[in-house]
């Protein structure tokens, strides 16, 4: 009996241990919790997932989440704008660096893919396009400008296209076909799959433009 109760005794002050070294542990990196929040939030949803979900994933109590982030909603708009702004400097780059603009609409299609599904940061993405709606309304002007700046890339290779030539529609309707498909890709494509991100996205370009190659490789 008195064995019993000596280990009884001894397991209940190993959890009060790793109870308070979870509590006064330094600081956790707050990539971690973006991290951690970024993947449940895409696979949960915002409204689904807890602070407690997320302290629980990365191994921290609760309320050691609030010496980081003072709300939910803060750790979801970090997550956007950190994606937010990284494809928008990418996307600008593709401009800069792409001398044809059926090049240039290509990159973009590789660029929206790989960042959702194939990504380093593909959760961060995924919840940029579709959490859209919990964004604190505050928030949602900041959000707003760098998705108008992100678009505006997309509009001047789709208006180069056209005119070029190179377009099978409205350089509006080419942006919103490609968009619409790299998006809905989010819930079959893998990157290991039977295509690569890369052939996936000279396929969907192909939906939009011509198929003068010699045309293309001029401009």
């Amino acid at each position: 009996m008195d064995l019993k109760i000596d280990t009884d005794e001894a397991r209940k002050a190993r959890r009060n241990v790793r109870t308070q070294r979870r509590a006064v542990d330094p600081a956790v990196p707050r990539e971690r919790i973006l991290n951690s929040a970024a993947s449940m939030f895409r696979q949960r949803g915002f409204k689904a997932t807890t602070v407690r979900d997320i302290a629980g994933e990365v191994g921290i109590l609760s309320g050691s989440l609030f010496h980081h982030f003072q709300s939910k909603e803060e750790i979801l708009l970090e997550i956007m704008r950190e994606a937010a702004f990284t494809i928008c400097v990418r996307a600008e780059k593709i401009l800069e660096d792409a001398p044809a603009p059926v090049q240039q609409l290509r990159e973009l299609v590789r660029l929206e893919l790989e960042a959702i599904v194939a990504g380093a940061r593909k959760d961060y993405h995924a919840v940029l396009f579709f959490e859209w709606r919990d964004v604190p309304e505050a928030a949602k002007p900041e959000l707003t400008r760098m998705q108008k700046r992100y678009n505006r890339s997309w509009k001047r290779a789709a208006e180069a296209c056209h005119a070029a030539g190179l377009l099978r529609c409205e350089p509006e309707a080419a942006v919103l076909i490609l968009h619409g498909a790299v998006r809905g890709a989010m819930t079959w494509f893998r990157p290991n799959g039977r295509y690569s991100t890369e052939e996936f996205g000279n396929i969907l370009t192909a939906l939009v433009t011509t198929h003068d190659n010699d045309k293309d490789n001029k401009q």
